[in-house]
Order: C-alpha cells, then structure tokens, then sequence
C-alpha cells in the first residue's frame, strides 16, 4: 500500500493523516521507494487512553521523519499526492498538513490542478456524490434537528433556506468539538461563518453532504473578499 511502510525489524507502520487518490497511489509509491528504501528514519507514534492508534490490521499510524528531518507526510501533502486526512481516532496533526495543503493547492502542484481533486463550492460539488472532497462555502442556514438533536448546516443562496450543500454533526460527536463536555451550542451560531469541510460526499435525501465527526473535519476561514 502506498501509506505502509515495512521496517527492517519487519514491523508495519501505517502513515498517520494521509489518503492517497487511487490515481496517485503509485506517484505515493515511487516517492517513498526513491525517499526511504535502506534510509535511517525516525518513527513517531502517539497514544489515546495508553495505546497507540491502530488500523484494522492492527498496524500502528506513525508519523516519519527523515535523517534531513523532512517530514514524509508534509512531503506528500505538499506536492499535492495526498491529502491531509483525519478520522475520529487518528487526527492529532492534521491542522498542521493542512498548511502544507493550502500551498499546494494554492500552487496547483500535483492532483490540485484537477478539476475533480480542487476545492469544491456549492455551485459544483453536485457532480461529486461518492467521493472524498474538500467543499469550501459560507453557511447560510443553520439549525438543530428537534427529532435527533444532529447539528445540520446549509451552505446555499443567501437569503433562502434552501441548500446546495449540507453538512451535519449527529449529537453522540458533538462533545468533540468543545473543551468543556456538554457545552450547549446552537447551530445558529455558526452561521455566517465560512468554512472548508472534509470527507465523503453522500446524498442526504437529494443534497450532497458530509458526515461530520470531529474538528479537523472543518476549518473556519476568514470571509472573502468581495470586489
């Protein structure tokens, strides 16, 4: 797999923080073949409730630094071969790949100059059910579901209540995105707000729409510029 690396000990370490589109799965490869095979590396890993994250296959997610003290994922991420990914279990430097994402895309290096990996705005991502995608918007309706508590955001015309594009936070992750536990929040709050939202396109009746599960799922950009 191009975010598996075998040690000369034979242990398996799954890169933490990364997915590899399909179409760049062998550029993966052949960077860290070119970069690592027979290198001296430094392997970091990081516990949650004592145990390090692991894959299904019980591979432990690490982070790897170079003798030059490059960082493999921050390699990666910014010659646009992957992106910076998180779940709710394996997130913890996701904001900082998130900045070597920003240059690459900003510079259309590697996958960010296609059309199909670009941000995406509520006026297009419509052609992208059932793909990962990073959806950029401002939330124009926002409001708690009185059925199952969720969180649920529009990204649509100003003005109306009507969305192009959804995402939503279920109430059992809701704690994750505060310190204090059972903060109350009004989804109202966020809106306005312009964000970037990570994950997997699904349909949500006939919307397009993200699951959200934790906080590095979203970032809170400043508002654009209107000329």
């Amino acid at each position: 797999r191009s975010d598996m690396r075998k040690m000369k000990s034979g242990k398996i370490y799954r890169l933490a923080q990364l997915r590899v589109p399909a179409e760049y799965v062998f550029d993966a490869m052949e960077f860290m073949e070119k970069t690592l095979v027979g290198k001296t590396v430094g392997i970091y890993t990081y516990t949650e409730q004592n145990e390090p994250p692991r894959d299904r296959f019980g591979n432990i997610y690490a982070h790897i630094v170079k003798e030059d003290g490059s960082w493999v994922q921050g390699d990666l991420v910014g010659r646009g071969i992957s992106w910076a990914y998180s779940t709710p279990e394996n997130r913890i430097m996701t904001r900082v790949l998130r900045d070597y994402a920003s240059i690459a895309a900003a510079t259309r290096t590697g996958f960010w100059k296609k059309s199909e990996y670009a941000f995406k705005s509520k006026d297009d991502i419509r052609g992208y059910v059932n793909s990962y995608q990073v959806v950029e918007g401002t939330i124009t309706w926002a409001f708690n579901d009185p059925e199952d508590g969720s969180s649920i955001f529009y990204i649509g015309q100003h003005g109306t209540r009507e969305a192009n594009f959804l995402f939503y936070i279920k109430n059992r992750w809701l704690n994750k995105f505060f310190r204090k536990k059972n903060a109350a929040f009004a989804a109202r709050d966020w809106t306005y707000a312009h964000v970037r939202v990570h994950g997997w396109v699904h349909k949500l009746d006939t919307v397009p729409a993200i699951e959200v599960t934790h906080p590095e799922q979203l970032e809170f950009l400043p508002p654009p510029q209107r000329h």
